[in-house]
């Protein structure tokens, strides 16, 4: 039987946090004293303790200190308008390499590069055109298409929904890849759509939740950042599905989740240390796919049936072997 699988890598990290210390009542600092190339990530948003993304970014660095000998430290700001202080304060600190995580750096990393362009920089999630820089982003819509295969695999009402963040590129290339994968699992799928505006409004995504759910939507998929988990919380309440995004998101509502849509940026991050730590920066997008292990559905709760494992495993050969073309 012909199956080609994407390899997802599943690590136990102890996270040690190191002694922190306030800067300016909005940004903390955590660092490590070993030696070795210091790596510095700065992120900012929801408090970093309930952000799956900032978490996954910080566990990328924590693996490059425990198997690459890399000191690291990370600047959390929960005031992003701080963002080119943050960096700044990385510069300081005489950072080898800085981790940006979150498009919400891209103007301040613009401008710092013009002061600092013998500073490496590793961008997470958006891109600027660099000779010190190198950036990383996800093949959103074959991550997507597997969602959308999942949930019409296992919806009875013959409508699912999807629920976006911000209207933006990224967020659109979700929507479509979620409807791309439903529509092929089911042509007669109907798909419907609503956005939050905000990444950080979990009421606003309960609230959409449930006019989904009127909808008919039985199975729901998130991409919406905090304000998803508004709407897996109010999925449980309502008991509809809801397919996570990021990380495996069933923690949260057990009884909800039928699954996640896996993004392992603490792999991509990783591999990218390593590289610069090898002596072999490369500047320019590095797009990371299902092929290189960081993207794969999750279902740790055990939720998702027989059939829609193997449905995604299908559409899983189908895109890595070219047999499946996303528009």
């Amino acid at each position: 039987m012909k199956r080609i699988l994407a390899v997802v890598l599943v690590i136990s990290m102890a996270m040690v946090l190191l002694p922190s210390c306030g800067i300016g009542g909005n940004m903390t600092s955590i660092k490590s004293e070993k030696k070795g190339p210091l790596v510095v990530l700065v992120c900012g948003g929801l408090a970093d303790s309930e952000d799956d993304f900032l978490k996954l970014a910080w566990d990328g660095c924590v693996k490059a200190r425990q198997e690459l000998g890399v000191r690291v430290s990370k600047i959390f700001i929960s005031d992003l308008s701080n963002a080119k202080d943050s960096i700044e304060k990385a510069i300081d600190m005489k950072a080898d390499l800085i981790v940006c995580s979150g498009y919400e750096f891209e103007d301040a990393v613009r401008e710092e590069i013009k002061r600092n362009p013998d500073t490496f920089f590793l961008l997470s999630d958006f891109t600027v055109d660099s000779p010190n820089i190198s950036s990383i982003t996800y093949d959103s819509k074959a991550l997507s298409f597997l969602a959308g295969v999942a949930a019409a695999a296992e919806s009875k009402t013959g409508v699912v929904g999807f629920i976006g963040g911000e209207e933006d590129e990224v967020i659109f290339e979700f929507a479509s890849g979620f409807e791309q994968g439903a529509k092929y699992q089911n042509p007669n799928i109907q798909v419907e759509a609503e956005y939050t505006g905000s990444y950080r409004n979990q009421k606003k995504g309960a609230e959409i939740l449930t006019e989904l759910h009127k909808r008919g939507c039985d199975v729901v998929f998130t991409a919406a950042g905090g304000s998803g988990l508004g709407a897996i919380k109010q999925a449980q309440a309502e008991k509809i599905s809801v397919i996570g995004v990021d990380t495996d998101q069933s923690d949260v509502a057990p009884d909800a989740v039928l699954c996640s849509a896996v993004k392992r940026t603490d792999l991509a991050i990783f591999y990218e240390i390593s590289k610069f730590v090898a002596g072999d920066f490369e500047p320019g997008l590095k797009v990371y796919g299902l092929l290189e292990g960081t993207l794969d559905i999750s279902d740790n709760a055990g939720n998702l049936s027989e059939e829609a494992h193997k449905a995604v495993d299908d559409a899983k050969y189908g895109i890595t072997c070219g047999e499946i073309k996303l528009e």
